[in-house]
């Protein structure tokens, strides 16, 4: 009888302490809960106010290769080089470095579109860069190059061939050339040179009798894409259609360190006249004038030539279809 009453005592303790470790784990679960979604508030909360984002990156892995953009103009290169360089470690590029890309993105809301850094008001920097056109998000290639790359996982260049050069002797590197529509990237650069830098007061002529010339007054840095670069040793050429940018640079989140501390970028204007195709002759002509066109444009440009060849093959980057990228960021 006794040895009955002892169980009965036994298992009432056990359910109450059972209750009692169920109770705890809901308690904990709210309250991980109400911590996850405060977090989470106060997050949308500091990228509404611009407030810089604290990230932590695990065991990541230094790549074995430095990956490069040949930005060619008008390929939203600015674009790709800021966001990388705001969101991962040792980007280096002419349009902006990971180290200050905080600084820079601060600076630019706290003063006008043209401000200028402190770096840059030296009168050596006026004298040798123009002054006020260069910032920390539009770097001179000699303040790159006394810089140095040792350091840099991801390099933007603006520049000539022969300035990776100093990059492939001493390490692997795999280049990505960005490859737009044709006709449209051919149309931003006319664009870009009548509007924004004002070079020429035409507009592109269709009617023109050589269409060569046409094609070479709107060029805005094609030759960055130079033979030089083909077939050496220890860089492989990599294409990728730009648009929309954010494809590439979910592409590069596998590749790259992320940053502890991230900044919502501000929007930039690259040019100051929309494009308005309505206007743009190319767009009233025949399909078979516009496949000559191209055909032209591959002739006499080795960076169109590259990105046809490329786009299709297993050198072409494998992103996202565009479809994929539109339906994650509504």
């Amino acid at each position: 009888m006794g040895s009955s009453r002892s169980q009965k005592v036994v298992i009432f303790l056990l359910a109450v302490n059972l209750l009692a470790v169920v109770y705890a784990i809901v308690v904990y679960n709210k309250t991980l809960e109400s911590g996850m979604s405060r977090a989470a508030s106060t997050a949308e909360k500091r990228e509404e106010a611009n407030v810089p984002v604290h990230n932590v990156s695990i065991g990541w892995t230094r790549p074995n290769t430095i990956y490069g953009l040949i930005h060619v103009a008008k390929t939203a290169g600015t674009e790709i080089n800021k966001m990388l360089s705001n969101k991962y470690e040792r980007v280096c590029g002419n349009k902006g470095y990971s180290y200050d890309a905080v600084r820079r993105e601060k600076n630019r809301y706290a003063h006008a579109a043209d401000w200028v850094d402190i770096m840059f008001r030296h009168p050596k920097a006026q004298a040798l860069w123009g002054g006020g056109v260069w910032n920390r998000a539009r770097v001179p290639i000699e303040i790159m190059e006394e810089r140095g790359f040792e350091d840099c996982d991801y390099i933007a260049h603006e520049e000539s061939a022969d300035k990776w050069e100093q990059i492939y002797k001493q390490w692997p590197i795999e280049l990505h050339v960005p490859c737009r529509e044709p006709i449209s990237h051919l149309m931003s650069m006319c664009n870009f040179q009548k509007n924004w830098v004002k070079i020429i007061k035409d507009d592109f002529n269709c009617n023109a009798p050589d269409l060569i010339r046409e094609i070479q007054k709107c060029d805005v840095g094609l030759w960055r894409m130079h033979k030089q670069l083909l077939n050496q040793q220890n860089v492989t050429l990599k294409c990728f259609d730009p648009m929309p940018p954010q494809r590439y640079l979910d592409y590069m989140d596998k590749f790259l360190q992320p940053k502890r501390v991230q900044l919502k970028v501000k929007d930039r204007v690259i040019n100051s006249v929309a494009h308005n195709k309505s206007e743009e002759c190319v767009w009233h002509q025949t399909e078979k004038w516009r496949n000559n066109l191209i055909q032209i444009m591959r002739e006499n440009h080795l960076f169109y030539k590259f990105c046809h060849d490329c786009l299709g093959t297993s050198d072409e980057l494998p992103l996202a279809p565009v479809a994929a990228v539109n339906s994650n960021t509504k």
